[in-house]
């Protein structure tokens, strides 16, 4: 059986970008942002703007990381993103959060991080089966949303 050549870091960095757009467009706070323009008629300008500056922080730690994990520089925490995907939402997109989905979805996306940057073994198939677990994590998300919006109309 032959064995994949390991990733570049470039390809790497790229996969975990993919998973992480892919995930993060189909949360379903910003589906609903996107559909009903809380931003205004900016609103997917907006939460293009949103996804990139995720990205952007993670590519910054992406570069500082050693392959070490345990390199302070390279470790990210759901107490750093969470609080930004707070307020974004809320500044940007006029929607306040009252579940904890913008820590989950900080988790998911920093395990996706962790996975790209420090595994050998990441490949796109992986890359494929994070944004599958993201959307199905999405999928069972809105239907407790949309029954919970059915039970206060």
């Amino acid at each position: 059986k032959a064995v994949a050549a390991p990733l570049t870091e470039e390809q790497g960095y790229e996969l975990f970008a993919r998973a992480t757009r892919g995930l993060l467009l189909t949360w379903p706070l910003l589906v609903f942002s996107k559909t009903h323009g809380t931003g205004g008629k900016d609103t997917v300008e907006k939460i293009d703007d949103i996804v990139e500056d995720v990205l952007h922080n993670f590519k910054e730690r992406w570069e500082r990381a050693d392959v070490d994990i345990r390199a302070k520089s390279a470790r990210v925490y759901v107490e750093e993103v969470a609080p930004f995907l707070y307020e974004v939402m809320e500044k940007d997109l006029n929607l306040e959060i009252e579940d904890s989905s913008p820590e989950m979805y900080a988790g998911h996306i920093i395990r996706m991080f962790e996975a790209c940057r420090f595994k050998s073994n990441f490949t796109p198939k992986v890359c494929d089966i994070f944004i599958i677990i993201g959307i199905d994590y999405t999928f069972i998300t809105r239907l407790i949303f949309c029954t919970t919006q059915k039970n206060y109309d």
